[in-house]
């Protein structure tokens, strides 16, 4: 006997990468301009990087992500992109070194 509770493609998603957002940020972002466009964030914190540079997480929980930034003071700080539910990289950015953000999000935690 087979039980089944709706077709199997319902169950995909689950397996399937997370959604990406578009949002309006290049890596010459930084804490104001982020503000500009987004409003003040609800919360934030700020984590070591291994290059002595801090992480700074700007939390939108009404956007359901975390605009993640990276440099030595948070004024000064570029965008680096943007996490969803379980630090899952939503948005990244090209870097001034040409590479994708997405590796150094998915390396911070």
């Amino acid at each position: 006997v087979i039980f089944r509770d709706g077709p199997l493609s319902s169950r995909a998603r689950f397996f399937n990468a997370p959604p990406r957002l578009a949002l309006p940020f290049t890596a010459h972002d930084n804490y104001m301009s982020v503000v500009d466009k987004l409003g003040r964030p609800d919360g934030g914190r700020s984590r070591s990087a291994p290059d002595g540079r801090e992480f700074f997480l700007l939390r939108y929980p009404d956007r359901s992500f975390t605009v993640v930034l990276l440099g030595r003071e948070r004024d000064d700080a570029f965008y680096v992109g943007a996490l969803g539910r379980g630090g899952r990289v939503v948005h990244s950015v090209a870097l001034p070194d040409g590479r994708d953000s997405a590796e150094l999000l998915s390396h911070w935690r």
